[in-house]
């Protein structure tokens, strides 16, 4: 259930993204951090690319 205002997504029970664990690891953060310059300044943008991201990892992840 996609709780209004939440980055948590719960699918009975067990979520999809852990409330203490962030979106993208430390490493990830900085492989965005030096490719920023590439990317539209509008922090909309940025967190949408993000968010597909951080969504296309943890879908890959499950995938057998």
């Amino acid at each position: 259930m996609l709780q209004p205002g939440s980055a948590v997504w719960l699918d009975g029970g067990e979520g999809f993204q852990q409330p203490d664990r962030p979106l993208v690891s430390a490493a990830e953060s900085r492989v965005f951090e030096s490719l920023a310059h590439l990317l539209d300044p509008n922090p909309r943008r940025l967190k949408r690319i993000i968010s597909v991201y951080a969504l296309a990892t943890e879908v890959a992840n499950r995938m057998p």
